[in-house]
């Protein structure tokens, strides 16, 4: 009996740092692309959502969906909170990580996610409305509008097939103020473990207020349960 080898691939596109203002963004054999409508109150150039919001109102968020291909597509769009992946990396896809220091997230504050019927080789506006707190807020949110083909793509040849699945998305950084709000790093726990098949020791660290950072370097030691010397 023969066996099929199964690969399951999912491509996603993101429009957080790349390219020029509201730039298309398209991956090759997903049928359908995405570009953002920016508002007047975009903080600068970029191609994803920067914007200063104001407190109490709804900002609306817009992008359009076309459908590249002259079939019928429907498609899922969330709005999707940003996390901070394993290897320090920000993820802007759905997930179900929650950081309770987090006043608001951006899930909390917009719409449930919405499933689009998009016609053979045509285009659609999708908008989420996002209710910005009354008080505003300190720092930033990040997010991300994240449209999905929940249809599974399969190709391969003989004795192999890959299971394809597309998505992209548009970043969103909201903030009521310019005014800059430095880190603060936490030490959450240490436990051993293993990372890339080596047995390691692990530390959570955490970043208890609501701002964007660049790189950093730790300086770290473990010491031996009792000693004063690492």
């Amino acid at each position: 009996m023969k066996k099929k080898i199964i690969f399951s691939l999912l491509a996603i596109l993101s429009l957080l740092w790349f390219g020029g203002a509201h730039q298309v963004q398209a991956a090759e054999g997903a049928g359908f692309t995405i570009s953002p409508a920016l508002p007047q109150n975009q903080i600068d150039q970029s191609t994803y959502f920067n914007l200063l919001v104001k407190p109490g109102e709804t900002q609306r968020l817009l992008i359009y969906v076309k459908n590249t291909t002259k079939s019928a597509k429907k498609l899922k769009v969330s709005a999707v909170s940003a996390f901070t992946q394993s290897n320090g990396t920000l993820g802007y896809y759905p997930n179900k990580h929650t950081d309770k220091s987090a006043e608001y997230t951006f899930s909390g504050l917009t719409e449930a996610p919405k499933t689009i019927d998009v016609g053979a080789e045509a285009q659609v506006p999708v908008t989420f409305d996002v209710k910005i707190p009354e008080k505003g807020f300190t720092g930033q949110i990040l997010g991300s509008l994240y449209v999905e083909d929940p249809t599974v793509h399969k190709s391969g040849g003989s004795g192999m097939a890959i299971n394809n699945k597309f998505a992209m998305l548009v970043g969103v950084v909201l903030q009521t103020s310019e005014t800059k709000v430095a880190p603060e790093l936490k030490l959450m726990d240490v436990k051993p473990g293993a990372q890339d098949n080596q047995a390691s020791v692990l530390a959570t660290i955490q970043n208890i207020k609501p701002r964007l950072f660049g790189e950093m370097t730790l300086d770290g030691k473990v010491y031996r349960q009792g000693s004063k010397d690492p």
